[in-house]
């Protein structure tokens, strides 16, 4: 294991029990960050579900689907861009730190 997978690992551990903080989205659903590796975000709806989302220059985009959703970094912003790409805990876990781990070989991709 790398000592970057351990960092993660270590700092996923305590925020699953401290999530950074919570916010409450349009329809009700408070959406929290749990980690955050710039430009990643790990978020729960708080019911169990997680998912993985970039953040950048003041706009949030999914991650989930061929077409990248964006909208702005609110609360509303957050749950929009997820739609139905809420994950188990364990699938959006991978995801986060698959992407913080390639996180430039992904911008350049993208970008």
């Amino acid at each position: 294991m790398a000592a970057h997978d351990t960092q993660i690992s270590d700092t996923a551990t305590a925020a699953w029990s401290t999530p950074q903080k919570a916010q409450e989205g349009r329809t009700g659903m408070a959406v929290t960050i749990v980690l955050e590796e710039d430009p990643y975000r790990l978020i729960t709806d708080g019911e169990g579900h997680y998912a993985v989302i970039e953040a950048r220059n003041g706009l949030v985009y999914s991650l989930h689907s061929h077409d990248r959703h964006e909208a702005p970094d609110t609360e509303e912003g957050m749950a929009a861009v997820v739609g139905d790409g809420w994950r188990e805990p364990g699938r959006a876990m991978e995801r986060f730190q698959y992407m913080a781990r390639r996180e430039a070989r992904y911008s350049e991709l993208i970008w």
